[in-house]
């Protein structure tokens, strides 16, 4: 289950370490939100691809949703973008 979905360039992945740090996520949930704020699959694709049922992937949503105090992936998007300007500027 260490598979990891999506590769990035070392500066995002740099970028993401950041937001997992400064939110309490863990490895998991970082992996996820890197896949729904980059290709924004559906939860069953992430399940597909993780090898793990859907639930478990809201479960580790809700849990981002919470960790951040974001309520859905269009708020969670635009926090990691905010995050991302303040972060390079």
């Amino acid at each position: 289950m260490n598979e990891q979905i999506i590769e990035l360039h070392p500066v995002a992945t740099n970028y993401f370490l950041l937001i997992q740090k400064k939110f309490g996520l863990s490895r998991r949930e970082i992996e996820i939100l890197k896949v729904l704020t980059l290709r924004g699959p559906s939860n069953l694709e992430i399940s597909i691809k993780l090898k793990v049922a859907e639930k478990t992937i809201k479960n580790h949503i809700f849990n981002i949703y919470r960790k951040t105090s974001t309520s859905n992936a269009r708020e969670l998007q635009a926090l990691i973008f905010r995050e991302m300007l303040i972060t390079c500027f």
